[in-house]
């Protein structure tokens, strides 16, 4: 299933969480939820096998990406949870990152993401994406225009939605992850928060240091 939920009864808090292209938050997904402190919290968690990070939908039950989107609303309009967090992990941060601004979230956490999708950008900035994203870009003919704004999440992000509190977490030691988040500083509300790490895995470093629960702690 693209979309799995599991509700916590009286839980005041929502996560909606945004694998990575291995199916992953750098750790396994209850892992992850252990380690962040947020096993007692009402989940979501959204995966896209085709690698197109929700862009071009999740079908058949979701045919396009607003379908996502407005799937996402009715679920935290019938909770009402006091507290709504997107969350990420590699190309899962972009969406992360990008559903929180959407659905105005009060706080979108992304570890290591890739806050531009397009080779145009990419060759711009001189970085050598992995293979992964560049097949990913390949595909971009493929994508409906109303979606291909959002490959590149600054313009979204340089706007504040008035609400939405974004924490990026990276290692300062691997440098284009690095200075892919730098690539939103400056955004409103955008805190960057780098890492004595040299991975691409912050969030598995993190916890084995009994710190991921920190970056949700606020």
């Amino acid at each position: 299933m693209p979309i799995q939920t599991e509700i916590v009864v009286n839980a005041d808090t929502l996560v909606i969480a945004v694998t990575g292209f291995k199916n992953k938050l750098s750790l396994k997904i209850p892992d992850f939820f252990e380690s962040a402190n947020l096993v007692k919290t009402s989940k979501i968690i959204v995966s896209d096998p085709t690698r197109r990070k929700t862009l071009y939908g999740l079908p058949p039950e979701f045919p396009c990406f607003f379908d996502v989107i407005n799937y996402l609303q009715e679920r935290i309009s019938s909770l009402q949870p006091k507290k709504v967090i997107t969350t990420g992990t590699s190309a899962g941060g972009h969406t992360a990152l990008l559903l929180g601004h959407l659905l105005k979230v009060d706080k979108a956490v992304a570890f290591a993401p890739y806050p531009y999708l397009s080779l145009k950008e990419a060759r711009k900035r001189q970085d050598p994406i992995k293979k992964s994203i560049r097949r990913f870009t390949q595909q971009l003919d493929e994508f409906p225009d109303a979606v291909k704004p959002y490959l590149d999440l600054r313009p979204h992000l340089s706007k504040w939605n008035g609400k939405t509190e974004y924490n990026i977490h990276v290692s300062r030691g691997r440098e284009w992850d690095y200075r892919r988040a730098n690539y939103l500083r400056g955004c409103p509300h955008v805190s960057i928060i780098d890492h004595p790490f040299d991975t691409h895995g912050v969030a598995k470093e993190l916890a084995q240091l009994n710190q991921l629960s920190q970056c949700f702690a606020h």
